[in-house]
């Protein structure tokens, strides 16, 4: 998510890890500070999945976005061959 160019927030979720970070400092402290045993989420009982999450890398997004980005390149190239 970019709400604006200065700002972004990336999400990932692969089997029971979420993983977050921001360019928002705020939204990274918290979950830098929290200590790993809170960071598991016991949801069963709500008919949910556990998980747990933590602190993402920018590396992670930028691979994320390279993969898209060659996606889309991808599909343009397919639309303009088949035009």
């Amino acid at each position: 998510l970019e709400p604006n160019q200065d700002s972004w927030y990336f999400f990932t979720y692969a089997r029971g890890l979420m993983q977050a970070v921001s360019s928002d400092e705020d939204f990274n402290t918290p979950i830098k500070e929290e200590k790993p045993a809170k960071r598991k989420l016991k949801v069963a009982e709500k008919g949910g999945m556990p998980y747990q999450y933590i602190i993402s890398s920018d590396r992670k997004k930028k691979v994320f976005l390279n993969r898209v980005s060659g996606t889309q390149a991808a599909a343009i190239c397919r639309f303009q061959l088949l035009s």
